[in-house]
């Protein structure tokens, strides 16, 4: 929260605002990069927790050297303008070297990095990565939405995790430390996004930026796939606590492409951002997602945690109501 406070003093100073224009939500110049708040307070923990050795090195090299790749790429391109040809080699780059640390030959990749015969999961985890890193960055595009989003799924992963030990031997639960060592992260990175959410809660004061946005995505990615590799968190339920980012995110892309249009530019045609529109609030539109997080997705992720093999089901179940929100909304589709 003071990191913030801070980079919005200095932005204001120097006048780094963020213009709107006809892509944009807002109407107000604001104050932008916010995120490298969150980006310098988690990195901390991540240093904190490895010297109190609370978690093993490979998640922390996972994560801390990958994210660092895309918090630079996206500071850099929130003040010159990046490519988006060079963000994506970038993106890229840092997924390889977080498969490489998480995985070893769980995930098929060999010691030396080279593919073996798991190469189907090695490229799906690949493309998992960076998708969820990019459509990050593609739905943060109203006050609160990214902050909350991130906090809910770190709290209900986290309470999830707390619930299904709790109801075991904790003496003799397999992976117990595994547990407690993503529960200390989730919960660094809850605070971490907490003190910039208020700042950034509607009205917002300051924006978090691609910095804090790509950043975001990486990390809870990656944290979707470690659990998933070590079975303390099973992949589907992931994607269900993410389905409201996701389903928008590729609904959205979907639909603009196959209109032939620009897709890999900045646009406003989300359907969050339509729903803003006609909703004439952010806050409301929030407060929405964040209601459908806590009493639609939350139930049916707790499911999917404990009945691994209903997941499939339970995804299709969550995303198909979310599906038809969107295209009601005209996901894709101008204003």
């Amino acid at each position: 929260m003071i990191i913030t406070a801070l980079v919005r003093h200095n932005a204001l100073n120097k006048n780094i605002l963020d213009v709107p224009n006809k892509r944009s939500s807002h109407d107000t110049p604001t104050p932008s990069g916010g995120g490298i708040s969150i980006v310098i307070t988690f990195s901390s923990y991540l240093l904190i927790l490895l010297y109190l050795e609370k978690i093993d090195i490979d998640i922390f090299l996972a994560l801390f050297g990958g994210s660092v790749f895309v918090a630079a790429v996206g500071y850099w391109d929130d003040h010159k303008h990046v490519a988006a040809s060079k963000r994506i080699i970038v993106h890229i780059i840092a997924a390889i070297w977080a498969l490489f640390w998480l995985g070893g030959k769980d995930i098929g990749i060999s010691t030396s990095g080279i593919l073996n015969s798991g190469w189907f999961i090695d490229i799906a985890a690949l493309f998992l990565i960076v998708w969820l890193l990019n459509l990050y960055n593609f739905m943060d595009g109203i006050d609160g939405i990214a902050g909350s989003e991130a906090i809910f799924v770190m709290a209900a992963a986290a309470l999830i995790l707390i619930l299904d030990s709790a109801n075991s031997d904790l003496s003799y639960f397999p992976g117990n430390e595994k547990r407690q060592s993503f529960v200390y992260l989730m919960t660094a990175l809850l605070l971490a996004v907490s003190g910039f959410l208020v700042w950034n809660w509607p009205p917002a004061k300051i924006f978090m930026g691609d910095v804090g946005s790509g950043y975001l995505g990486f990390i809870l990615a990656v944290f979707a796939v470690s659990a998933a590799i070590t079975n303390i968190l099973n992949i589907w339920t992931w994607l269900i606590l993410l389905g409201v980012f996701i389903v928008d995110a590729t609904t959205t892309l979907y639909r603009r492409f196959v209109s032939r249009q620009r897709w890999y530019e900045a646009h406003r045609s989300h359907a969050y951002q339509h729903a803003a529109q006609i909703m004439q609030s952010h806050l409301k539109v929030t407060l929405s997602i964040i209601f459908i997080n806590i009493f639609w997705l939350l139930p049916l992720a707790w499911l999917a945690a404990f009945k691994k093999e209903w997941g499939i089901v339970l995804t299709m179940c969550a995303y198909t109501p979310l599906i038809i929100l969107a295209l009601k909304l005209r996901a894709g589709k101008d204003q």
